[in-house]
């Protein structure tokens, strides 16, 4: 996982992230997280799978950090989607040229090396129009900045999110009036 991912997780969890590096000698991370006396119960708002909004539609999901993708990947096909995966934006370009069935939504990373998330999805779009976007990012601040005024919460995810929060968010952009 990329540093903003685990910072952005410390972070929910109320810790903190301390660094030490040094000239030849390498760089060290410690971790520091709210020390828990017991075990909490599960907490009533915690969703399970079968609760969770299931579909039948095909997604692509573009993401550079490969760890993100397979995570994403698992979730969506025990929700029923098909998921097509691309770490790269050519690589997406790639898969859609070739797939000659129906995408649905590209669920897309909005900063990747080469081509933003942004860049992508009109590339893709001079393919499929149809095709419906989800963004995520780890940088809300930068990435509410490239995008501007979102239209609409559906559109964006900050990483880390839930599952609970992907599989509503992906439901929400797919069932979305064009």
């Amino acid at each position: 996982m990329g540093l903003t991912t685990i910072y952005g997780i410390v972070k929910q969890l109320g810790g903190y992230i301390q660094c030490y590096s040094e000239v030849d000698a390498g760089t060290s991370f410690k971790i520091y997280l709210p020390k828990i006396d017991k075990p909490q119960p599960p907490s009533a708002a915690e969703t399970t799978l079968a609760e969770l909004p299931h579909g039948d539609e095909t997604l692509l999901v573009v993401d550079d950090e490969p760890n993100i993708v397979i995570m994403i990947k698992q979730i969506l096909n025990e929700l029923g989607y098909r998921v097509l995966c691309a770490s790269s934006p050519e690589e997406a370009l790639d898969i859609s040229r070739n797939y000659d069935d129906n995408i649905d939504l590209v669920l897309a990373d909005i900063f990747m090396p080469r081509m933003n998330g942004l860049r992508l999805v009109e590339n893709l779009r001079q393919y499929r129009p149809q095709l419906k976007a989800l963004y995520m990012s780890g940088y809300a601040d930068q990435a509410t900045q490239l995008i501007g005024a979102l239209p609409g919460s559906r559109i964006f995810m900050h990483k880390p999110f839930s599952f609970d929060n992907m599989a509503r968010r992906m439901r929400a952009a797919l069932d979305a009036p064009d």
